[in-house]
């Protein structure tokens, strides 16, 4: 069964973390910067830890160079 979440993207960030805003809302903040991807796979390794699943469970499907994303998480 797939999830779909809205997420706002934090960038630069001290910590790394992952808030939950509210139903199928969360925000994440990453170190890196949004260069060549890095920061989208960031997100993907976090929100995978977060949720219990593998990197290959989460995809980014809308919102790939947005701040705000929409994610789905297949579980």
């Amino acid at each position: 069964m797939a999830r779909k979440i809205t997420v706002k993207v934090k960038l630069h960030s001290a910590k790394e973390e992952v808030h939950a805003l509210g139903n199928n809302e969360f925000s994440v903040s990453v170190h890196v910067a949004p260069k060549e991807g890095e920061a989208n796979a960031r997100i993907i390794e976090l929100l995978a830890e977060y949720f219990g699943v593998t990197k290959s469970c989460v995809e980014i499907h809308s919102g790939y160079t947005s701040k705000r994303k929409i994610i789905k998480i297949l579980a």
